[in-house]
């Protein structure tokens, strides 16, 4: 391999010598027509901002190889720190207590 060529490289450079360039029938150079279609498709995208579904949120927080990520978080019908309404729930009593007093009979 004095040449610095691949096999494949040589094999296609062989063919080349014999066979000349491919016959696909285009024209060799792309119209400004489409050289205008390339760049239009290929326009970078504008960052889009999504929002979280109902009854969800966002935490953004950072992955530990620094990556920015983002966790969607139910959100509790309650507020942090305040207990859940229980006036809706059927058989509740005054007392959080067991009937029988809670305490073992042996």
């Amino acid at each position: 391999m004095a040449d610095g060529l691949r096999p494949w490289q040589r094999f296609y450079r062989f063919l080349w010598r014999f066979l000349g360039p491919a016959q696909t029938g285009l024209p060799p150079y792309a119209t400004e027509e489409e050289r205008e279609e390339y760049r239009r498709r290929n326009q970078p995208k504008p960052a889009s901002v999504s929002e979280p579904p109902p009854g969800y949120r966002f935490m953004v927080y950072t992955d530990p190889n620094g990556v920015p990520r983002r966790a969607l978080i139910p959100i509790d019908p309650a507020a942090p720190g305040q207990a859940p309404d229980a006036s809706g729930v059927t058989g509740v009593s005054g007392s959080a207590e067991a009937p029988d007093g809670g305490g073992r009979k042996s």
